[in-house]
């Protein structure tokens, strides 16, 4: 019995033993199988970051390569746009210039639409004249029409704007209109210049007269001796004054609308443009001083061979023997007043 005890004793701890060491073999194995996993999450997390820390770098790089490219397409695009803009104004400018083999050049001084032009009567006038809505007059020299910039002087007339203008005979004297004043306007053209006497002035104002008109002024015109002014009215109105502005005749045309009046250059007719298609002819009546007292129906242009819609121009010739009238039917006719 007590040889089996001992046997029976020693197998127990012996199985003990063994359980202790499997017990220790397995916690070993465990910890090592738990130190690997923690190493592979750390490489993992690490492999992580490092890949996103990569791709922010990408992403940093491909916004920045994508906002040169941008910018470099922007540059590209303004300077392609600045180059179609440069070959429309080209083009617009070869479009826009006659091909007319009396073609002289472009004036571009103004900056609204134009409302009267004025060239010298004879040779001596060395200026013509432009007048605009913009409420400036401009002089330009003849001469220089053709060179790249034309020479030209701006008066400005301020408050108001020119609606008709005419030179005197000799070109030294420009009579203009204004628009909201109604007054006739006189200024001495001639070129701004230095010399040995001194400056000249350029064209400068001389005086304003006063019309008596209660409509727009539409025209103005003068004799070659400048003893007259002769004014049109857009209603039914001519006036006629001394070259002081003293109101010596008033006419009334009743042909609905005036277009345009102009006295002949000696002095002793005066044609009416109109709303209708007929011209009429007045001639002047003076007394024995010789100042205008009134005026006659002298002719009446019109007929089978005449205009067919109003009359927006006319004009004398140099010898007061014929007529020059322009209608809105497009049509152009030289009438001979010498009967």
């Amino acid at each position: 019995t007590t040889r089996s005890e001992c046997s029976l004793l020693e197998s127990v701890e012996m199985e003990t033993v063994y359980m202790f060491i499997i017990a220790m073999v397995v916690a070993i194995i465990g910890t090592v199988v738990l130190f690997r996993n923690g190493e592979a999450s750390k490489s993992d997390q690490a492999s992580q970051e490092s890949n996103k820390s990569k791709k922010k770098s990408t992403g940093k790089s491909s916004k920045a390569e994508e906002s040169e490219s941008s910018g470099a397409s922007k540059a590209a695009a303004l300077k392609a746009a600045k180059k179609l803009q440069k070959q429309q104004r080209v083009q617009a400018k070869k479009k826009n210039t006659p091909s007319h083999r009396c073609y002289a050049s472009s004036l571009r001084q103004h900056q609204d639409r134009l409302t009267a032009l004025a060239f010298p009567p004879s040779e001596q006038g060395k200026l013509f004249a432009s007048a605009s809505v913009d409420r400036t007059l401009f002089m330009w020299d003849l001469a220089s029409l053709e060179d790249k910039q034309p020479h030209q002087q701006r008066v400005n007339t301020e408050f108001d704007y020119c609606t008709a203008m005419t030179f005197s005979e000799d070109g030294r004297y420009l009579i203009t209109t204004t628009h909201e004043a109604r007054s006739v306007l006189a200024y001495g053209a001639q070129k701004k210049s230095t010399s040995k006497e001194g400056e000249k002035k350029g064209t400068h104002l001389l005086k304003s007269l006063p019309s008596g008109h209660t409509a727009t002024i539409t025209s103005v015109s003068i004799p070659a001796d400048a003893s007259l002014i002769v004014t049109c009215g857009d209603d039914t109105m001519v006036h006629i004054s001394d070259k002081k502005g003293a109101l010596l005749h008033k006419l009334n045309t009743n042909q609905i609308q005036n277009h345009m009046a102009c006295i002949s250059p000696n002095g002793e007719l005066l044609a009416v443009a109109s709303y209708s298609s007929e011209v009429k002819i007045w001639q002047l009546v003076r007394g024995k001083d010789g100042q205008v007292q009134g005026s006659k129906k002298y002719m009446q242009l019109s007929g089978k061979n005449g205009h067919h819609s109003g009359i927006s121009w006319l004009c004398f010739s140099p010898d007061s023997l014929s007529v020059v009238t322009v209608s809105k039917d497009g049509s152009i006719i030289l009438w001979d007043i010498d009967v």
